[in-house]
């Protein structure tokens, strides 16, 4: 018993030691790197918000049993209101957010086609990820889907708002293409945020701070990591040399740069009053010639 207690006490001694040792010593922080600007991440919340209300609203124009707004605060009338609102609202967001991104993922690379080959490393547990630049394969295709799908989702939205200015055939297309292009959008966004945001530990700062580790970089994004190294490398040898100590030599080669550009400037200022002095001399000379040719007649 007595060899047992001992064992305990040391071993709680040794763990309370441990933890101290850790307290003492805190983790140091992963480097982070400044990748997305806040331009870029307010556009993408900005599509976030405008999908969720066209989701919310979507629910109650689908589903009249799911009473979102009561009739004491307009009911129909008033969601109806709020669904054209918000697919105005929903086609600027995409617009704003996918179709700034659109020049970016219409240039496919060779590293591009293999990312595709092997399903952006997700279809094994352990298979390595495959290299991308700025965005992969996958977020360039469901860009192009976000496009299409949420364009017409976004048009049908509206034409079914306007329902005595079309055909009755082209409205009821309409409301069945608007109906199945929101369930189609709902799962592949659905999809997207799983595999890359809950699949993919720390995407999600590029949406927040805007800040990944270069760790994260270095896995997912290797081409544009190298890309982003470069911009900051070279900025950071700018910032350098325009802050640092100059040398005494430097000082004087500057000052003799500086005295020729002076001096440079004033021949240009004697030369311009050279040129103005000019014509009044050549009019003096003709007016000499002309009262010398005078007396001579």
């Amino acid at each position: 018993m007595r060899k047992r207690r001992i064992a305990g006490q040391m071993a709680k001694a040794r763990v309370s030691k441990l933890t101290k040792r850790g307290r003492t010593e805190p983790v140091k922080a992963e480097k982070r790197i400044q990748a997305v600007g806040g331009f870029e991440r307010a556009r993408a919340w900005i599509f976030v918000a405008a999908f969720l209300f066209s989701c919310l609203v979507e629910v109650g124009w689908q589903w009249r049993e799911v009473n979102i707004v009561p009739d004491q605060i307009g009911g129909y009338r008033l969601l109806s209101t709020l669904h054209l609102g918000a697919m105005c609202f929903f086609l600027v967001a995409l617009v704003l957010h996918f179709g700034l991104r659109l020049p970016f993922c219409l240039v496919w690379r060779s590293y591009d086609v293999e990312w595709l080959k092997k399903l952006g490393g997700y279809a094994r547990r352990y298979s390595p990820v495959p290299p991308a630049g700025k965005f992969n394969a996958g977020q360039k295709l469901f860009t192009l889907f976000a496009l299409v799908v949420g364009l017409i989702y976004g048009i049908t939205g509206i034409g079914i708002h306007i329902p005595y200015k079309l055909p009755p055939d082209v409205v009821r297309g309409a409301l069945n293409l608007h109906f199945a292009s929101f369930i189609i959008l709902v799962c592949g966004c659905l999809l997207y945020v799983y595999f890359f945001y809950v699949a993919t530990p720390g995407r999600l700062a590029l949406l927040t701070s805007g800040k990944p580790t270069e760790r994260f970089l270095r896995m997912h994004h290797p081409h544009w990591y190298e890309e982003l190294k470069g911009r900051l490398t070279l900025d950071a040898v700018r910032e350098r040399l325009r802050h640092r100590q100059k040398s005494r030599e430097e000082e004087v080669v500057e000052m003799e740069l500086a005295e020729e550009v002076a001096e440079g400037r004033r021949g240009k200022a004697a030369e311009s009053e050279v040129a103005k002095q000019k014509p009044q001399e050549t009019r003096d000379q003709e007016k000499s010639t002309e009262s010398e040719t005078q007396q001579g007649g």
